[in-house]
């Protein structure tokens, strides 16, 4: 490598080191798309790219941050057989496509792919990050990863009618297999504003020995919901649905319209951390 590349490297990296014939700077589109050629398996990027139109990334390519940000800009990003050791995307808009696939994902930074922590729990507004959610979710779906988030905020995002019986596939955020989620300290995960009858902020589908842990908390829309056309006694926290074994709750949840923790397909086992409530019914499994 050139001397003129390392000196750009090391500035644009901004805490030094140095490329080698294994890496690719990562600079614009073209060299963001270009096959590895060679003995090339890293793509570092260290200049932000916005996207202008759908790609395909390179096969096997391991994607590392170098300072720079891929923003999806709407468009959809297929990956083949990546693995994302270091990277930052932005799909706050934007698809991750359906036929994507990866490698050697154990955990995802939510909030280095576009999450945004801006909401206020008070009015129960802000950012929606619906989108992002899905798309992300894609990638535990495939992998088995943990989805983390680790920076203070309060995330929020939009929900649409839940299913009533927890053998239905979620229509919003949910988790599934050993997939964990960690929710850091001064952090909330929560719901917009809404007048629906029934949803699910967080549901664990199919999942087997995961958990829900760390120092944040899930927050229902309860301060603003809408009642004016419904009870909305449906409106949970966090969910365990269908075929759901050995599930772990050690996050706070509170001011949800409906029950803030519910199982809504008998699960074999599940653990909740510190339980403080009025009634557990184990008949329904419904805590109150």
């Amino acid at each position: 490598m050139s001397n003129k590349i390392r000196k750009e490297f090391i500035e644009d990296l901004g805490t030094g080191g140095i490329a080698d014939e294994y890496t690719r700077v990562v600079t614009t589109p073209a060299e963001l798309l270009s096959a590895l050629t060679g003995t090339e398996r890293n793509l570092l990027i260290t200049k932000n790219i916005a996207l202008t139109a759908d790609i395909t990334l390179p096969n096997n390519a391991v994607l590392k941050y170098g300072g720079g940000i891929i923003n999806a800009n709407g468009f959809d990003v297929k990956f083949a057989n990546n693995e994302l050791t270091d990277c930052k995307f932005n799909f706050f808009t934007g698809t991750i496509n359906d036929t994507s696939t990866f490698k050697n994902v154990v955990a995802i930074k939510m909030e280095n792919f576009g999450l945004v922590g801006d909401g206020n729990i008070t009015t129960n507004s802000g950012s929606d990050n619906r989108n992002l959610l899905l798309q992300l979710q894609k990638i535990a779906h495939k992998t088995g990863c943990d989805l983390e988030i680790h920076k203070e905020g309060n995330y929020l995002y939009s929900l649409v009618e839940s299913a009533a019986n927890g053998n239905s596939t979620p229509t919003n955020f949910y988790v599934t297999g050993s997939t964990n989620i960690f929710l850091g300290k001064k952090v909330v995960f929560g719901a917009l504003t809404n007048a629906n009858y029934k949803y699910k902020i967080i549901e664990f589908y199919e999942s087997k020995h995961a958990k829900i842990y760390g120092q944040g908390e899930v927050v229902g829309d309860l301060r603003t919901h809408d009642f004016s056309g419904t009870t909305s006694e449906g409106c949970f926290g966090v969910t365990t649905g269908q075929k759901c074994d050995n599930v772990i709750i050690e996050v706070n949840i509170r001011e949800c319209p409906g029950d803030c923790f519910i199982s809504t397909h008998s699960p074999n086992f599940y653990y909740l951390n510190d339980l403080k409530t009025k009634r557990v019914s184990t008949v329904q499994n419904r805590v109150n």
